[in-house]
Order: C-alpha cells, then sequence, then structure tokens
C-alpha cells in the first residue's frame, strides 16, 4: 500500500512560505546526509538512507497518527545535527542511529520530571546547524521549527510553521520506550526476528549493515 498526503493551498502568500519552508527542509536533509557520507564514505550515505526508512516505519507504527513520517524524519535529522547516537561495534551504522532516535525520542517527550532538555521547556529548530530554543507558544503541545525559513519570511509567531503542531508527546516516548526495550538486546543489537518494520524494511537496513566503528558522536 502506498500512502499519499495532500496539502491543498489557496493563497498565494501561504503557497510560497510552503516552498521556501520545503527548500530549507531538503537543504538540512543534503546537509545531514553529506556529513555522513563525508564521516563514513559510501557507507554512511546508504546508513542515512536506511535510517530514513527506519523512522518512517517507526512512526508508521505509532498509534492515532501521534508522529507522522515528516516529523519523525525532522527529529531524526535533529538526533544527528546534535550528535545524539553511540556507535556500536555490534550493530549497524543505521541502527546505531536509530537507537539513538529512539533514546532521544524516549528521554525528550516523557512527562515524568527530569532534568536535561524536555519537550516542555525546550524548542527544537532544525536550523544552523540544529539548536535548543525557548518554547515560543503554549498552544502546542510541542514545537519543531525551521527557523532560518521563518525569519528570511519575517513571519510573525502566530504565522510560523510548527512541525510538531499534531504530534503527542507522550504517546510517542511511550512507542520509543516499547520498541527500545522489544527490539534492542542488552548488547547492543537489533532483533529483526520480531518483525516489527516487516521485510522491506529490514532489507533496507541490511544494506548498511556493515559493522560500525565504536566511536562515540559528540554534539555540535
Amino acid at each position: 500500500e502506498v500512502y499519499l498526503d495532500i496539502t491543498c493551498i489557496e493563497s498565494p502568500t501561504h503557497f510560497e512560505r510552503f516552498k521556501r519552508r520545503q527548500e530549507v527542509f531538503r537543504s538540512v536533509f543534503r546537509e545531514v546526509k553529506s556529513r555522513l557520507e563525508v564521516q563514513y564514505q559510501a557507507q554512511g550515505a546508504l546508513a542515512f538512507d536506511a535510517y530514513i526508512h527506519l523512522l518512517k516505519a517507526f512512526a508508521a507504527k505509532v498509534p492515532g497518527n501521534a508522529l507522522t513520517g515528516f516529523q519523525a524524519t525532522c527529529i531524526g535529522l535533529f538526533t544527528l545535527q546534535i550528535g545524539h547516537f553511540r556507535m556500536k561495534p555490534t550493530q549497524s551504522i543505521a541502527l546505531s542511529l536509530f537507537e539513538g532516535f529512539l533514546r532521544f525520542c524516549y528521554s525528550f517527550y516523557q512527562d515524568s520530571p527530569r532534568q536535561g532538555a524536555t519537550y516542555r521547556q525546550c524548542a527544537i529548530d532544525l536550523s544552523f546547524g540544529g539548536r535548543w530554543m525557548p518554547r515560543m507558544s503554549t498552544c502546542w503541545r510541542s514545537e519543531v521549527y525551521f527557523m532560518q525559513a521563518e525569519v528570511k519570511m519575517n513571519t510573525r509567531p502566530d504565522e510560523r510553521m510548527n512541525v510538531a503542531h499534531s504530534l503527542d508527546p507522550a504517546r510517542v516516548s511511550s512507542e520509543a520506550q516499547v520498541l527500545l526495550t522489544r527490539a534492542f538486546q542488552p548488547q547492543g543489537g537489533f532483533d529483526f526476528s520480531q518483525g516489527l518494520f516487516g521485510a522491506a524494511h529490514a532489507a533496507n537496513a541490511a544494506a548498511a549493515a556493515a559493522p560500525a566503528p565504536a566511536v562515540s558522536v559528540a554534539g555540535q
């Protein structure tokens, strides 16, 4: 089955803003992929593609449309920007990146009081290499922006596009915790025998299955 998202935009102003936001997203996407390719050569590019498939597969498994594929992709790009992953020699590059994404979602979106950045205090900005910002609006449960586009377009705060407008933090955190517990073994491996993502997604991840170097990646 193939699912398509169709956006209808009647206002020329809104359509122009939509295009500019898409341009910034594509720029961030290419930049993050390029960094992995520089660091790990061809394996990095393959791992990035497999990682994106895993992000979208995870979003599709989150009930109630609590996380869209685009939202998962944006958050996944941000975790790479800030270096929220650790390479393990027991699993592929793509799975190391994906584990970092799941741990970020579990921690950042959980409701229980904790130290460090959480969705209640911080908004995510994928511009300028990825950064934290103070929450901008209490109308949303969480916030993710491409502020570079918003600043260039001189949009008012209430006109800015919050990528995470429909994201359900509690559900995302819970589903990430479940998948971490179910799929990632104590040794740091990933168990595809559970059939979590289906054969197609397993094959994509396997394309980057060369052992990852045992290197910890720090933030920017």
